[in-house]
């Protein structure tokens, strides 16, 4: 069988592209992590996130993938369309990172975003609020 190379970039390029580049700023990612939602007794979804971004065993990101760049009003679009609002309702940041120029951005993003979960995570932790029935929401990031 011959391989034919296509001529664009795949999303999943993308994603590796992304890993690689977390792996070297020292950023904890996970690809394609799978999550059940519950919504009432019986409603059950499931959600495979692009990737999700770790800090101490929590998931303080998700970031979808996308292989064409977006503006910023076609980024606003996604996020209030059936997708973003879906990944919105987790209760932590969903950052949209449009095609490879938007890797360096991205990870830009995710290092201020740690380092104010772990200022927060900090502050709470002396406030009594780690652990327990009084454990920190996601959503205080």
């Amino acid at each position: 069988m011959k391989f034919v190379k296509s001529s664009r970039i795949s999303e999943s390029q993308i994603q590796g592209m992304f890993y690689y580049q977390c792996q070297l700023a020292g950023i904890d990612v996970y690809l394609g992590y799978q999550i059940c939602a519950v919504h009432g007794i019986y409603a059950r979804t499931w959600s495979v996130f692009d990737a999700v971004v770790l800090c101490e065993k929590d998931i303080v990101a998700i970031v979808e993938v996308k292989k064409r760049e977006k503006n910023e009003l076609e980024r606003q679009i996604w996020a209030v369309r059936r997708q973003g609002t879906k990944y919105m309702s987790f209760g932590v940041p969903v950052i949209l990172l449009c095609g490879v120029s938007d890797i360096v951005p991205t990870i830009n993003k995710l290092k201020k975003l740690i380092d104010i979960y772990k200022k927060v995570k900090c502050i709470a932790e002396r406030n009594g609020y780690a652990g327990g029935e009084r454990e920190m929401s996601a959503k205080c990031v």
